[in-house]
């Protein structure tokens, strides 16, 4: 009895120590990333610009693309991947500009408890990178309902960080009217915005979405 259930303890031991290995490396990897990424800012984060990535929308511009500079993960994240979604307008040249953004998933198609814990790990080493900053932390929905929408935010110099959390296959499934699977969904990703305008002298062609 006693030693299966030492047996049952070593093995969680085991999964929980190879779980710890990753997200330590992907911890430790947050601040230099951050830091490269702030750094190109004024540049529209153009320096971490991959091949574009296609859209539905046959009638727009490609505004999405491969973001080269990754953050240390492993799994259905590193699939996901980082994307560079760039400055634009909507519907014409004198549209509304949405500002450039550069994002990286953290996990992703993960349970809530895997999302929850490395959204937790993150937004502590924000914190600790980023002491200057102050950061809102807002927590909305029902776990139990997969609605909950997570964000722990921060301005800094024109620019916003952004760390989030949300069920992003269950609200998929919510809109589209489909049955609820309750498969693993959480999406947690990092992402800086450039809310500053178009650098002068920076030669870049602002596409329109129509």
């Amino acid at each position: 009895m006693l030693l299966g259930r030492y047996a049952r303890w070593s093995a969680l031991a085991l999964v929980v120590a190879g779980l710890a290995a990753p997200s330590a490396a992907l911890a430790e990897k947050t601040c230099p990333w951050l830091k490269q990424v702030l750094a190109d800012r004024e540049n529209e984060f153009t320096a971490f610009k991959g091949a574009e990535r296609k859209s539905s929308d046959n009638n727009s511009p490609p505004v999405a693309f491969k973001g080269t500079l990754e953050l240390n993960v492993t799994g259905k994240a590193k699939e996901y991947g980082c994307e560079l979604v760039v400055r634009r307008r909507l519907y014409d040249a004198n549209g509304q500009e949405l500002s450039p953004g550069y994002h990286c998933a953290i996990a992703w198609k993960a349970t809530f408890e895997q999302g929850s814990a490395d959204y937790e790990l993150i937004a502590g080493k924000l914190r600790e990178c980023m002491p200057g900053l102050a950061f809102s932390d807002s927590r909305t929905g029902d776990v139990a309902k997969q609605t909950e929408t997570w964000s722990f935010k921060a301005d800094a110099d024109g620019a916003t960080i952004a760390l989030t959390l949300a069920d992003v296959e269950a609200l998929a499934e919510m809109l589209s009217g489909k049955k609820r699977t309750g498969k693993p969904g959480v999406l947690v990703e990092i992402a800086v915005y450039n809310h500053s305008p178009l650098r002068p002298g920076l030669e870049i062609e602002i596409p329109v979405m129509k």
